[in-house]
């Protein structure tokens, strides 16, 4: 079972976060021909036990020329009502080499220039989190 652990200076201060790849994938095989696979981009990325998706923001969907395929409802921590925000197939690399693909992700406005990517429950859920706050670490087993 790959497993993934990072120290952090101050975990409570910094959250769990770690690099991932980012890389789009077609949906079918005439995709590849209208929209050639643009190169993937590797950001930092939050692991957020409140999303139940996984998010990216608007400058990874830009730099990844990101075909979308529809919207779903998603209602956020800051918002009373859903927002519809618009859904992607990408796959994710943890630095580590963990590939995730595909993955469906949305879009979503993202504070900070830092992270760009939240890993919500959706894929959290075929893995087992441990965050030791005494420690200041977090491991991810897959």
């Amino acid at each position: 079972m790959p497993s993934i652990s990072r120290q952090v200076a101050d975990l409570r201060v910094a959250g769990p976060v770690i690099e991932v790849l980012i890389a789009p994938v077609q949906l079918r095989a005439d995709d590849l021909v209208a929209h050639p696979v643009a190169h993937a981009v590797r950001v930092l990325a939050m692991i957020d036990t409140g999303a139940s998706v996984t998010a990216i923001g608007a400058s990874v969907v830009q730099a990844l020329a990101l075909q979308g395929f529809g919207t779903v409802p998603v209602t956020t921590a800051a918002t009373a009502r859903p927002a519809s925000m618009r859904r992607f197939k990408v796959s994710v690399t943890f630095a580590d080499g963990v590939r995730v693909v595909p993955s469906e992700v949305v879009e979503a406005p993202l504070a900070g220039d830092q992270v760009q990517c939240l890993i919500g429950r959706d894929i959290l859920s075929a893995a087992l989190l441990l965050y030791d706050g005494r420690a200041s670490e977090f491991t991810l087993d897959f």
